[in-house]
């Protein structure tokens, strides 16, 4: 079975659109959501909408463009999760706001402006974890993943898997797309085909589909092929000016539309 790993969305619905339409024409069978659906972005509404209809739900409202839900299709009721990340929980809670910057803090307090009941609830109620097989689905470090510590290097790759069970943990919350094992880092390429050592353990950083950092402004995800056992880095072209033109509108920070364009 193949899976999308998707994670770090953050109200892209241009991204998003793409993301969903590139992983139909892979092949994807299910689909799982590392967290952070909103934050940063113009479209936190329909983002979360899309997700939801993913998992099952019918759409509250009739908030998502037309093009994001056509692109559902496929998936609809694929969704093995959708876990919280730290922008989710600042739609609602207040104590992770002081662990954000000051652009980030506008965005989310815009956002909750716009959010519906419906999909609030929807965020409120994300898992911080979820096991599926030998694989943890978590946004930020399979170790403590409340507190969202970022991982940055092999060894904090290694120390956060000495700390729990299991053979692949997907994460995302650098927007940095990378592979960690014990011994080893892989930065991958474009459409590279990675395979996986039956014993090894690995930290799986899926990238991120709405705001990229690693200098490459393309929208990223994984796709978890789990009875080949590899994973596949996708990156795809989408329009990143109308994207930031919707954070621009919005009144949001100018550097939260300024960087989709370098990826940064």
């Amino acid at each position: 079975m193949r899976v999308a790993v998707i994670s770090d969305i953050h109200a892209n619905a241009e991204a998003f659109t793409a993301v969903l339409s590139d992983t139909a024409e892979t092949g994807a069978e299910k689909m799982t959501v590392l967290g952070d659906i909103v934050g940063y972005g113009a479209d936190p509404e329909a983002c979360t909408q899309t997700v939801m209809v993913m998992g099952g739900d019918e759409a509250p409202t009739d908030a998502a463009p037309i093009e994001l839900f056509d692109t559902v299709g496929p998936f609809r009721d694929a969704l093995i999760c959708a876990v919280m990340g730290n922008h989710d929980m600042g739609a609602f809670g207040e104590e992770i706001l002081t662990c954000m910057r000051y652009e980030a803090v506008k965005a989310v307090l815009w956002q909750r402006t716009v959010l519906s009941a419906e999909t609030m609830s929807f965020l409120v109620a994300r898992p911080l974890e979820v096991r599926y097989g030998d694989a943890l689905f978590v946004h930020a470090s399979p170790y403590r993943p409340e507190t969202f510590d970022y991982i940055l290097s092999r060894h904090e790759a290694v120390n956060a898997m000495d700390h729990v069970t299991g053979r692949l943990f997907f994460v995302g919350h650098t927007h940095d797309p990378v592979v960690y094992y014990e011994t080893g880092t892989i930065n991958p390429e474009w459409g590279e085909r990675i395979n996986l050592e039956p014993d090894v353990r690995y930290v799986v950083n899926a990238g991120s589909v709405g705001q990229p950092r690693d200098r490459d402004p393309r929208a990223c995800y994984v796709i978890w092929d789990m009875d080949a056992d590899t994973l596949e880095f996708r990156r795809v072209e989408y329009d990143v000016e109308g994207a930031a033109q919707k954070i621009y509108d919005a009144g949001l920070p100018q550097v939260l539309g300024d960087r989709l364009f370098a990826g940064i």
